[in-house]
């Protein structure tokens, strides 16, 4: 099992090399964006529907605050599960809160702004610490161009056609 290998970047070429080498091997790799090798066969991650994420929060919740009571706070967790959109990180962040305030107060929080969202974990990457560190380290993954395109696309609302952001923003696919 091989974890964030996008960061690898054009070093995994050696991944290829092992495949044809062994092939018997499978190997599980995790990444944000294609590797780009003829031998990866991709499989897209779901998003966690409402019972699912709400069911992360409640594990979360319940192994950081051994009394959290999860019957008692159905209704807000569902509120964080959707202000946070159903994502595991965000979840993870807003339950770490569990010990110290209550799920409404979390809720309440998320509100008034994405920035509530951060961890001060050990041994946590410095970019999952927070929800604004995730954005941040995605944003500067990308290259000038990219973020300029990404900028222009801005100006659509609940997604766009390739044809849409080429007319519009001269985006290409290139």
């Amino acid at each position: 099992v091989l974890d964030n290998c996008e960061q690898i970047g054009q070093g995994v070429g050696w991944l290829a090399e092992t495949l044809t080498s062994s092939p018997l091997l499978k190997l599980l790799v995790t990444s944000r964006e294609r590797l780009m090798l003829v031998e990866e066969w991709v499989y897209d991650v779901p998003m966690m529907d409402e019972f699912q994420a709400a069911e992360l929060f409640r594990q979360v919740a319940q192994r950081l605050n051994p009394s959290f009571q999860n019957n008692m706070h159905s209704a807000a967790i569902s509120r964080i599960c959707r202000l946070v959109e159903n994502l595991p990180l965000a979840i993870e962040l807003a339950a770490s809160w569990t010990p110290l305030l209550s799920c409404e107060q979390i809720a309440q929080n998320i509100e008034k702004g994405l920035d509530f969202l951060t961890a001060n974990v050990r041994n946590m990457p410095e970019r999952h610490r927070s929800i604004r560190a995730v954005f941040d380290h995605s944003w500067h993954l990308l290259s000038l161009v990219e973020q300029d395109t990404l900028m222009q696309l801005s100006v659509f609302r609940g997604g766009f056609t390739v044809d849409e952001a080429e007319s519009v923003c001269r985006a290409s696919l290139m």
